[in-house]
């Protein structure tokens, strides 16, 4: 389930999200967006990250979401279960991690 549930939440201060490697360069111009889901599916550490990402990509790439800065600047944030939700992250949000 993809869906938002509940009402927005306050973010930690950081959260992390794997991707692939192929799509830094995309990523740095317009910020992280869904590609196959509603919603963006974040995690509390690199580690789970990276390890969601392996799943998908055979080169993963992990971002560091400054989350409390976005919410801060409107981004809404959902938590669902361990997993955080958000539809779009812009790009000034967000630095490589790994």
């Amino acid at each position: 389930a993809a869906e938002p549930v509940g009402p927005p939440v306050e973010p930690p201060e950081r959260l992390y999200h794997g991707t692939e490697a192929a799509r830094i360069e995309s990523i740095h111009a317009t910020g992280l967006t869904p590609i196959d889901r509603r919603m963006l599916h974040l995690s509390d550490t690199a580690e789970e990250a990276l390890h969601i990402a392996q799943r998908r990509s055979v080169q993963p790439a992990v971002w560091r979401v400054l989350a409390r800065e976005a919410s801060s600047d409107g981004v809404a944030f959902y938590r669902e279960h361990r997993v955080y939700l958000t539809a779009h992250l812009p790009p000034k949000f967000l630095a490589l991690e790994a």
